[in-house]
């Protein structure tokens, strides 16, 4: 079975492709502290080589729990 390629930008996701880190807030704050937090990442991504994708929800309602706030 031939392997699905995802393209997020110019970055290409697939099982048999090296690894992509995603990474990000849980929940969006602030757009401030979004931006803190991917700087954060992507100095430390590149430093490793590691190509990087932000992610983060924006709604609690993607959350499995009513109760998690």
């Amino acid at each position: 079975m031939k392997q699905k390629v995802v393209s997020i930008g110019d970055i290409n996701v697939a099982n048999d492709l090296p690894f992509v880190l995603f990474g990000g807030m849980n929940v969006l704050e602030s757009r401030d502290l979004a931006m803190r937090i991917c700087e954060h990442y992507v100095t430390v991504t590149q430093k490793l080589g590691i190509p990087y994708v932000f992610k983060a929800s924006f709604d609690k309602a993607n959350r499995s729990s009513i109760h998690s706030y």
